[in-house]
């Protein structure tokens, strides 16, 4: 059947009519039968498909989730086009309000859902000067992440410091003091304002101040040396959790001392690289990537896809309980962030023959176990994600870009972004 266009029909006895003192009408019904909403049961279309919503009564719509819109044709009749995220659509419906000769008052509403799948994934587009700027500025190195700093400028690390962009994708030099940032892979601004940086050849955790002072925070797991510091997230600014993709950990640190630490195995499971909280603080999300070639881990097979997708349990001293949500799934992942709705965007490139083949987001929608290609490229290494803000568009997905030698062209760096029609948290 094809589904460009779906009417979606209710039937209730006594339609267009009050409804009888004694008939009870549950105001969260799903069903939507006695509250004359849209007998839909549809529990999957294709991304940005259209349908339009028929109740007996004038009615209104109101989008909850997925990102798509709602026109409204007349009072009995709304066009919904679902959302381009391969993730659950919901609108709710309300009827007219009806009055009960007690003077009470009810009126009716209903959920209507859908799960929107996807055929292709999207492409994406470029985004700033920034390769144009780092050229002008003799800065031959990759790009890598990228967050939005508390005065809405989006900030990104560069070899040797970071750079920042506004609304115009104008970049300028982010004024430093303090340490150096030598190789910065990983940021993220806390809720306090203070810049986390995970500097891969410092290597350590450092923190940049308000007004621009870097300072180290830890150069040790506490038994060792880091070794490649990779990507940082914090909740607080008081406890952060960080990654060293060649000693293979994620490190929980709170107030400036490394109070935990977790571990994968090289060879089977990678190193550990992206890390992201989800929307209540409770897990800590991980991705793993191939260390044979950027470590030179012994035991790991250069080309084996042994990259994947984990999530700890958070406790009060560090970490609980593992999950292994998708292992395998190809040389290297990358960076991850939530939307505002808890659907999950992660990183993972592919190839074959030491040449890249895919680079590609993933989402894994709220409640689900599998992954849906979302984006892909196959001339660009995505790095890291992160969600607009501001007068950058709350619902565009920003792209740090990785230029990786013998994967792409030294000027494969800098930025993409897609509106994804959802906003990020």
């Amino acid at each position: 059947m094809r589904w460009s266009c779906l009417f979606l029909a209710c039937h209730l006895i006594g339609c267009g009519s009050s409804p009888a003192a004694d008939v009870a009408v549950d105001a969260s019904s799903d069903s939507g039968a006695d509250a004359c909403g849209p007998a839909f049961d549809s529990t999957e279309l294709p991304a940005e498909t259209t349908v339009t919503l028929a109740t007996c009564t004038p009615s209104g719509f109101a989008l909850r989730s997925g990102g798509g819109s709602l026109t409204t044709i007349d009072d009995t009749h709304t066009r919904w086009t679902l959302g381009k995220a391969p993730v659950v659509n919901t609108v709710q419906g309300y009827g007219p309000t009806y009055y009960y000769s007690t003077g009470d008052s009810i009126q009716p509403t209903w959920l209507t859902t859908v799960r929107a799948t996807l055929a292709k994934p999207y492409a994406t587009e470029s985004f700033g000067d920034v390769h144009d700027f780092l050229s002008a500025q003799k800065n031959d190195g990759s790009t890598e992440d990228c967050a939005f700093a508390p005065d809405g400028k989006l900030t990104m690390g560069v070899p040797g410091g970071l750079i920042q962009l506004g609304p115009d994708g104008k970049s300028s030099a982010m004024k430093l003091t303090g340490e150096p940032l030598v190789a910065p892979l990983g940021l993220f601004y806390d809720k306090t304002g203070i810049l986390w940086v995970a500097d891969s050849k410092g290597p350590a955790l450092r923190s940049v101040s308000l007004a621009g002072e870097v300072t180290t925070v830890v150069s040790s797991d506490g038994t060792q040396n880091l070794v490649m510091p990779n990507d940082v997230v914090s909740n607080d600014g008081k406890s952060v959790y960080f990654t060293d993709s060649c000693l293979g950990e994620v490190l929980f640190v709170k107030d400036g001392k490394v109070m935990d630490v977790a571990k994968f195995d090289l060879a089977k499971e990678g190193g550990a690289n992206g890390v992201a909280l989800d929307p209540d603080g409770k897990s800590l999300w991980v991705t793993t990537e191939n260390t044979g070639l950027l470590c030179q881990s012994k035991g790991v097979g250069p080309e084996a896809p042994i990259s994947g997708l984990y999530r700890f349990e958070l406790l009060p001293t560090g970490f609980g309980k593992r999950t292994d949500i998708a292992v395998n799934q190809g040389l290297f992942g990358d960076g991850l962030t939530f939307d505002s709705e808890g659907n999950l965007y992660v990183i993972f490139d592919r190839e074959a023959n030491f040449a890249l083949t895919e680079s590609s987001v993933w989402i894994l929608a709220k409640g689900d176990t599998k992954l849906v290609k979302f984006l892909t490229a196959n001339d660009r290494v995505f790095a890291n994600p992160v969600f607009g803000k501001g007068a950058f568009g709350e619902t565009q997905l920003y792209l740090a870009l990785l230029a990786v030698p013998g994967f792409t062209d030294p000027s494969a760096r800098g930025l993409m972004r897609f509106n994804v029609g959802i906003k990020g948290l």
